[in-house]
């Protein structure tokens, strides 16, 4: 890692406004609805975490408690303080929430990769994912999304761009247990009369990251509002996908230049499908059978 600069150090995190519904909109936002909560450390802690946003999202405990004068202990309990699970998924949120203010331009400057070695650099890069990924999961929340895909009379996966490889993988594993997933990449034009259609017995899902697009924001806003059963995969619970489902499930995505990276995402659907397979009953189980054979009929694979 390249060693921090003072005049980027300093550069705070920028206040912003707050959406129609009064959601808080990012994490300093946040921070300013729940002050008043948190003791004189506590707000020194964040009084320094807004002014560092860069040096914060990427300290151990230690040293942040180390910049602050503070026991990591403290560090621990205002991350705590503030809604989050722990450390890891305060820092987490950080991260997303510092990355979201630099152009592409200044990302791409930022990577601290060798040139001559982009595919270690990308490798590990996915690797801090899934280890952040594996101290912030929620399997209740998991459990959740797993309960209602199997319930759902059908699903319509919404997603854009890069972020529709994960609803692909979804849909097409799903397919092969009884289960109908349909996956909408085209915008609102295409979706808008599926979406019509749908009622209390089906799930509409939105996978966006970073910005998030807006059409899939606006189809996860529209069904609830509408008493749809919605859910989303994003990469913050303060994102404006997150703020208009009752059940979000977050996956860190910091990937290599100016894209999301969506390895987390994708294992995410794997662990989905396991789990599913794991609670079908034997008949529905039976229709991989009849997929399995068709495969083998129509000699999809060369042997």
């Amino acid at each position: 890692m390249r060693s921090e600069r003072p005049a980027r150090e300093q550069r705070s995190i920028r206040r912003p406004k707050v959406d129609a519904d009064g959601c808080a909109t990012s994490f300093a936002e946040l921070w300013a609805r729940r002050g008043a909560k948190l003791t004189g450390k506590h707000r020194e802690v964040a009084q320094f975490v807004l002014n560092n946003p860069q040096f914060s999202s990427l300290a151990s405990t230690r040293q942040l408690a180390q910049k602050v004068d503070v026991d990591a202990t403290t560090i621990m309990r205002f991350a705590r303080a503030l809604g989050f699970s722990g450390f890891t998924h305060f820092q987490q949120e950080l991260r997303h929430s510092y990355l979201g203010l630099l152009d592409p331009p200044e990302l791409i400057k930022r990577q601290p990769a060798d040139p001559k070695n982009v595919y270690r650099a990308a490798a590990l890069r996915d690797l801090r994912n899934l280890h952040t990924w594996l101290e912030t999961l929620d399997v209740g929340v998991l459990d959740q999304l797993v309960d209602r895909l199997l319930a759902a009379r059908r699903t319509m996966v919404i997603a854009t761009g890069s972020y529709a490889a994960p609803a692909l993988v979804l849909a097409h594993l799903c397919g092969a247990f009884d289960l109908q997933v349909d996956v909408e990449i085209r915008g609102r034009v295409y979706w808008v009369s599926h979406l019509a259609r749908m009622t209390r017995r089906d799930l509409v899902i939105g996978i966006s990251f970073w910005q998030c697009d807006r059409d899939t924001v606006d189809a996860i806003g529209w069904a609830a509002r509408r008493g749809v059963p919605t859910a989303a995969i994003t990469d913050s619970s303060l994102s404006p996908l997150a703020e208009r489902t009752d059940l979000r499930v977050i996956v860190p995505t910091e990937g290599m230049l100016f894209f999301q990276s969506v390895t987390v995402s994708l294992s995410l659907v794997y662990g989905l499908v396991a789990r599913m397979w794991s609670q079908l009953p034997a008949a529905r189980r039976g229709v991989y059978d009849r997929v399995r054979h068709a495969f083998r009929d129509l000699e999809v694979f060369v042997r």
